[in-house]
């Protein structure tokens, strides 16, 4: 009988698993550290790889650490570090690493759009509701597309971290509404912004941004492989 939950949580140097009955009761939970690079100063950026091997290896521990077995399981949710940017070409292979939210670079980015665009940050936070900080998505890939255009060129989505776990658990290319608008985005209509797009200049990336689907919604199913 599928009796059993499994959270993932990726965060900044942690990778979470953790297993609930239907009551919502913890049943068992395990971590693994991951590595935080800083190739340059200010810069903040993780292992595509390292944090999906990390999460792999979470689920079995916290599996063996219960004794429940992955056909016990009846679903699975996945949350983890919030914006930032998380790049993958046509085949589903990262493009560079990912960058984390805590990222610096793009701070002398916003300086010059904000002076040739007085009153951006207000109008950035009429419309997202929130401040946009150096490590949103939008920024990043506006960062990117300046500074590393060969590599935005490869690139065929830019996810976020919690994005990219689920897509490698199910093939499933997705965002929702909460990271939509922390990009910055629309927080009235939950989703991304023409007009934010425009301001920071990547209206023509709006291709590499994924589906929006509800938070609660059945997005894919677990990969025959990756069961295995």
């Amino acid at each position: 009988m599928t009796d059993y939950l499994l959270g993932i949580d990726a965060g900044t140097s942690v990778v979470k698993a953790a297993l609930f009955d239907r009551d919502g009761r913890e049943i068992g939970t395990t971590m693994q550290r991951t590595q935080v690079y800083a190739p340059q100063p200010g810069w903040s950026e993780a292992s595509m790889d390292e944090t999906w091997r990390a999460a792999l290896t979470t689920i079995r521990a916290v599996l063996a650490q219960t004794g429940v077995s992955g056909d016990q399981v009846a679903a699975i949710g996945v949350t983890g570090n919030m914006i930032g940017a998380w790049l993958i070409d046509e085949q589903g292979k990262p493009v560079r690493n990912g960058i984390f939210w805590n990222d610096g670079r793009t701070q002398p980015l916003i300086e010059r759009l904000s002076a040739q665009h007085p009153g951006l940050m207000s109008t950035l936070f009429g419309i997202s509701g929130s401040v946009m900080q150096q490590g949103c998505t939008l920024p990043l890939v506006r960062w990117l597309a300046d500074h590393e255009p060969d590599v935005l060129a490869r690139a065929r989505y830019v996810l976020n971290c919690k994005d990219w776990v689920r897509y490698q658990l199910t093939g499933v290319i997705a965002t929702e509404p909460s990271e939509a608008v922390g990009f910055p985005g629309d927080t009235r209509a939950l989703t991304y912004s023409d007009q934010v797009f425009t301001l920071l200049g990547v209206e023509h990336l709006r291709h590499l941004f994924a589906p929006i689907v509800q938070p609660d919604a059945i997005v894919g199913e677990l990969l025959p492989e990756v069961a295995a």
